[in-house]
């Protein structure tokens, strides 16, 4: 009998706390992220709008939608200067580590004036794949040289 019952509680255990813990480290996982995220792309601390995202991201929303929200918002816009060429400027900044040239502003700055900027930044997301469980910037482990910031330093040939 206390076989039985000592079987009972112990599976009773299981059933009742065996799941709880596996999902709070993943729900911390998400939280994680997204102030990296918030940290990363405008510069602060998530607020309690960034709730929906968290939860989102728990539930299996891809990483990139969830960046493109933030990218996509009106106050990274704002942080970029309130121009479609800043804000072109700051997403190859920020994601692929380098100033745009002339043609790559017009052609995606049209683009800002005639879509959503979500879907731009989705888009633009979708062409330069990153690594979210990073928090490093593109361009940390490249060096620069800081009188052509366009072009990695070139050793020579030995």
């Amino acid at each position: 009998m206390t076989r039985i019952i000592l079987s009972a509680s112990l599976l009773l255990l299981f059933i009742g706390h065996g799941e709880a813990p596996s999902r709070q480290p993943a729900e911390q996982g998400a939280r994680a992220k997204v102030r990296m995220w918030y940290n990363r792309f405008l510069d602060r601390e998530p607020d309690r709008g960034s709730e929906p995202m968290v939860r989102a991201l728990h539930h299996g929303e891809d990483p990139d939608a969830i960046v493109a929200a933030i990218l996509g918002s009106d106050e990274y816009y704002e942080r970029a200067g309130a121009t479609p060429a800043g804000f072109i400027r700051h997403l190859f900044l920020d994601l692929i580590g380098r100033a745009p040239n002339a043609t790559e502003v017009r052609h995606w700055g049209a683009r800002v004036r005639t879509e959503p900027r979500q879907d731009i930044a989705a888009d633009f997301l979708s062409r330069n794949p990153q690594d979210w469980e990073s928090d490093e910037r593109p361009g940390d482990s490249r060096r620069y040289d800081y009188r052509r910031p366009n072009y990695p330093i070139r050793r020579p040939y030995r």
